[in-house]
């Protein structure tokens, strides 16, 4: 509708144009003179085929006039009907505007572009139906081809994966590195050992079993006597309820070779074992690092020291900067096994020198392990502070 009262009302136009120059060649000529002016050029007829123009090229002409338009307002202004040209009127506000949109002769009016035209049209309700049916139908067979191809879904789902992981890295990437600190090793007594003296020069001797969580490694120190059933049994409990049952212990030391501390290394058989100079797991053997040396580190906290005197090839773990159970700081801790029997023996030498393999060797031993440690765990007895 638009576009067919766009072209009628520019008919309309152009047939007044023409009766115009009809009139005008009517009309007889004045006598030429030597001085007359020369004729001035019309401006030619502007056809309906430049109706259909570019839009961006509409756009600027349009622009184009409006710059023009108000450079020249106030020229038209001042040529008001009624009053002599270059002349100031005084405008009520109540008068109606000559010029505005309403006064406007037709031909003043700005034609519409085509563009304004294409987004004003309306299709028809039959056109507009068959659109839409045609949409609905392209709609309907992309969605059936992709439901039926379950190797392009697959497809489609592995990308969305893809490129949610994508999204995940590079936003851990950009996120700030925090360095944790390594946990700091624990030292846990199992079962504190005893050592009783009984009628006839006997003893009844019950060994400390200690267990190092250092990282995710699990050292057991001493395993206790093999003929103390009850020992043991509490034993295993007591690891399981730490929630490392006897499979989860990675490595075995037995501080000496006496029947009282090395007695059940036979429930561990997945462990690496530690008995004086030898390393072995399951059947294959090896000589350690203390075979001709003082230290071996097995963890980034644990170390193995030879300290040899209540036997010739006892050995003693080091930890350095551990924790106890509940986690109270306890410093350097000495898993000395024999080389300290008790508390007590630091102020009596009765209670180790009888049961010494070499006491001067001992003697030193001992006193390496005062210097190197804050808190000592001995063989038969509770820890003690240094």
């Amino acid at each position: 509708y638009n576009l067919q009262h766009l072209i009628s009302r520019r008919q309309q136009i152009l047939a007044d144009e023409e009766g115009d120059l009809q009139q005008l060649q009517l009309q007889p000529k004045p006598a030429a003179t030597t001085s007359a002016a020369p004729p001035k050029r019309r401006k030619p007829l502007r056809g309906l085929k430049n109706i259909i123009t570019d839009p961006e090229e509409d756009r600027s002409k349009q622009t184009s006039e409006a710059v023009r338009g108000r450079k020249q307002q106030p020229t038209q202004r001042a040529n008001l009907p009624g009053h002599p040209p270059n002349e100031w009127v005084m405008m009520n506000p109540d008068d109606e505007d000559p010029e505005s949109e309403d006064s406007r002769v037709p031909d003043q009016l700005p034609v519409p572009t085509v563009l304004e035209s294409q987004q004003g049209l309306q299709l028809q309700p039959v056109l507009q139906g068959h659109v839409q049916d045609r949409v609905e139908e392209q709609s309907s067979s992309l969605d059936a081809l992709h439901s039926s191809d379950p190797e392009e879904e697959q497809f489609r789902r592995l990308s969305a994966e893809l490129a949610d992981l994508i999204m995940r890295m590079k936003k851990k990437k950009r996120e700030p590195k925090v360095k944790k600190k390594p946990a700091k090793p624990r030292v846990i007594v199992i079962r504190n050992g005893t050592a009783e003296g009984l009628a006839n020069r006997q003893y009844n001797l019950v060994a400390t079993i200690t267990l190092i969580r250092d990282g995710s490694k699990n050292v057991l120190v001493d395993t206790g006597l093999a003929t103390d059933i009850n020992g043991r049994t509490e034993m295993i409990r007591r690891l399981e309820s730490l929630g490392v049952p006897t499979p989860a212990v990675h490595v075995v030391v037995s501080t000496h070779g006496h029947p009282d501390h090395a007695g059940n290394a036979h429930i561990f058989p997945d462990a690496v074992h530690y008995h004086g100079w030898y390393v072995h797991e399951r059947t294959v053997f090896n000589l350690s690092n203390l075979f001709d040396s003082d230290r071996e580190q097995i963890s980034p906290a644990v170390s193995l020291l030879r300290t040899p005197g209540h036997t010739s090839e006892d050995i003693s773990v080091l930890v350095r900067d551990a924790v106890d159970e509940w986690g109270s700081p306890l410093g350097n801790v000495a898993v000395a096994g024999d080389v300290f029997v008790r508390r007590e023996d630091i102020d009596n030498d009765r209670e180790w020198v009888p049961l010494s393999a070499d006491v001067k060797t001992q003697a030193l031993s001992r006193r390496t392990l005062l210097c190197k440690s804050d808190h000592i765990v001995p063989g038969h007895g509770p820890p003690f502070h240094v």
